[in-house]
């Protein structure tokens, strides 16, 4: 994200240890592909981190190009599918979970279709302002839909979910989006990758609670 490879390369570390902890809460298979969120994202920074490296260093120029393609394949790619599928699998209402399921139907396709487009389009990152900022080309009519796909698959999804204090993490996923598109448009993509990996330290309070109902479900049983 912002300031430097230093932050990036931090904030991978500390998403590290979190999603560590996070795993070992997990109490049901279910949970597993939920829980994962902060290690997925650590390793999402540490890719951006190389980007820096490759910005900010000469010697290591060369692999600009594919840190910036796997860095944009965990921010564009990834996500839009993972979300609403780790929301689907957990779901236990069966309203919700077809809502889900169409959601993480949604965001195969859309991951489907932003893999190929990072695989044909240009792409170039920048480093401006202290942000790195990544510039590509818009071809297809169906990129303008895009974002609003984006916004169903990894937020609203987190509305619909019934695991208690998802709603949380949901409005802090909204939040950090809203502050992203007014305070860093130009860098949208880095800022608010970054502030979403902060945000997954959500994930771990979620799964703890998780643990805590499902033990004190197992007691009175």
């Amino acid at each position: 994200m912002c300031f430097s490879e230093t932050v990036s390369f931090g904030a991978a570390v500390a998403l590290t240890t979190i999603g560590v902890f996070t795993l070992k809460k997990v109490e049901k298979p279910n949970q597993i592909l939920f829980a994962s969120i902060p290690l997925l994202f650590a390793l999402q920074q540490f890719t951006e981190g190389f980007v820096w490296m490759s910005l900010m260093h000469p010697k290591y120029a060369a692999m600009e190009h594919s840190a910036t393609i796997l860095f944009l394949f965990f921010a564009q790619v990834l996500w839009p599918l993972f979300v609403p599928l780790s929301m689907f699998i957990m779901e236990k209402n069966k309203a919700r979970k077809t809502i889900l399921m169409s959601f993480a139907i949604l965001g195969i396709v859309v991951a489907l279709y932003r893999f190929y487009w990072l695989l044909d389009i240009n792409i170039q990152a920048k480093i401006i302002e202290n942000h790195i900022t990544y510039k590509f080309d818009t071809r297809s009519d169906f990129t303008k839909y895009y974002s609003v796909v984006y916004f169903l698959t990894t937020v609203v999804s987190t509305f619909i979910s019934t695991v208690k204090k998802m709603k949380i993490l949901g409005i802090a996923i909204l939040l950090s989006v809203i502050i992203s598109r007014i305070f860093f448009y130009h860098y949208f993509i880095s800022v608010w990758c970054f502030m979403a990996a902060i945000i997954s330290v959500f994930v771990y309070i979620i799964v703890k609670e998780m643990q805590k109902t499902l033990r004190a479900e197992n007691r009175e049983a």
